[in-house]
């Protein structure tokens, strides 16, 4: 949202909140006095600093603070109607109006002070995330690829496996063309999938809101679509519903053309939803292509196999995602380092070298080899490791290397091999006799 419909927004809401603190002390509450608000104000914003006082809730405390004025200026403004003076302030002043302002003056400073603080914590905290969290050499060309298939289409996809970083992805391409887009998440396993095209459009209607545009037509298209609205069976009985309905639509559509920036939909874990979900998806699928060509741009984060097990399969998904970003896989060797990297105490040394024995040469028999030249050698090397597999697989290792028996050099060999088994092959995991390993 840009700046200028932001603050108009802001200034509105405050606006409001005077002129109800002014009918409400006015017409309500004419009778409390001046040291009696005073002293209400003070307690209650007293009250909020001792229990939130945290650079954590310095947005929530800040909007009390505003609020607090307007509310303030309603009261002012009321006794001003009633015929008090400026000057009574200071004629009628008592002990306690001083000491009620002194400490609401204290309070405020304190706020200022938290916000100065925490501006200053972020900014650093910031260098730091963004120095660690980067993106894999791999992934730049990918993300390359994404930046420029937005740029010329409406649709994207982006497929990878679960876990392999699809929304990392996406996120750094958010970071990087913030200005340019009014973004909206949907992540459907979180949804409600029977109202998940009602929450649609709420959230963009919240999109017209924030950028000063009335939205004249978003109620009526969520009230046809919600399943539990008493009119529907009464609409349904009269064709000229779809006719009104697809003018409603029609209208929403006008008022997204009035937006600055455009709309960029992301769809996250499309596939991680049930198969008995089916037709909802399908639904959403129509639904957000014929959103398409009014200041909207749409971003489907799905594994194409996942999806194929759904029935969705490649000929079905080429008329709504016709254009997709494949992930680049990572060497497993980089992801091991970086995970290393990434952990904030490594026990007993732990390093990324202590891995690079699972990706070595193995040689099936040494006599065979040097006897006849008979050279039987065989390299693992694992195809579509994800990031988060690998950052599982070393935390755990590294938590069970606070085990002194893995000391030595040999059995830490043998419990980096044994959990490599349950991260890649986890089905031979699974059928181990756990009751005769002695790491559980």
């Amino acid at each position: 949202m840009n700046r200028k419909g932001q603050n108009r927004l802001i200034t509105a809401k405050y606006i409001l909140n005077v002129l109800i603190s002014f009918v409400i002390f006015s017409q309500l509450l004419p009778s409390v006095d001046m040291d009696y608000y005073l002293g209400i104000f003070a307690a209650l914003f007293l009250i909020i600093c001792i229990a939130f006082f945290d650079a954590r809730n310095v947005e929530a405390i800040t909007r009390f603070a505003y609020g607090g004025i307007a509310v303030s200026v309603g009261f002012a403004l009321s006794k001003f109607v009633e015929g008090s003076r400026l000057s009574d302030i200071w004629i009628h002043r008592t002990i306690f109006r001083f000491f009620f302002c002194i400490i609401i003056v204290a309070e405020y400073l304190a706020v200022l002070f938290l916000r100065r603080k925490t501006r200053i914590e972020c900014a650093n905290g910031t260098r730091e995330v963004d120095g660690r969290m980067e993106l894999f050499t791999e992934r730049r060309a990918d993300l390359e690829r994404l930046s420029q298939y937005i740029s010329e289409v409406d649709t994207i996809g982006v497929n990878g496996s679960w876990g392999s970083g699809k929304t990392f992805l996406v996120d750094q391409y958010i970071k990087k063309n913030l200005d340019k887009y009014e973004v909206i998440i949907v992540e459907p396993l979180t949804c409600n999938l029977d109202t998940i095209d009602s929450y649609l459009f709420r959230q963009l209607e919240n999109v017209l809101w924030r950028n000063c545009i009335y939205p004249r037509y978003s109620r009526k298209i969520q009230s046809g679509l919600s399943g539990n609205n008493w009119a529907n069976p009464f609409r349904n009985l009269f064709l000229a519903w779809d006719t009104d309905c697809l003018t409603v639509f029609q209208g929403f559509c006008l008022d997204l053309d009035k937006l600055d920036k455009e709309v960029l939909l992301i769809y996250e874990d499309l596939d991680r939803i049930s198969s008995e979900n089916k037709d909802q998806i399908s639904k959403l699928f129509d639904l957000s292509a014929k959103l398409l060509g009014h200041k909207v741009k749409l971003i489907y984060e799905f594994s194409m196999s996942k999806m194929s097990a759904m029935g969705f399969d490649s000929d079905y998904l080429e008329k709504y995602i016709p254009y997709t970003v494949n992930l680049t896989n990572i060497p497993p060797q980089k992801l091991i380092a970086n995970a290393i990297d990434e952990l904030q105490e490594r026990n007993y040394g732990l390093k990324s070298e202590d891995f690079f024995f699972l990706f070595r040469p193995i040689y099936l028999d040494e006599f065979l080899a040097k006897t006849f030249g008979v050279s039987w050698t065989f390299t693992f090397a694992p195809y579509d490791i994800t990031p988060r597999k690998i950052k599982n697989y070393v935390t755990e290792v590294n938590a069970h290397m606070l085990e002194q028996k893995y000391n030595s050099n040999e059995s830490r060999q043998t419990m980096i091999a044994f959990f490599f088994m349950k991260c890649v092959f986890d089905d031979i995991y699974n059928e181990l006799p756990f009751d005769l390993v002695p790491v559980k």
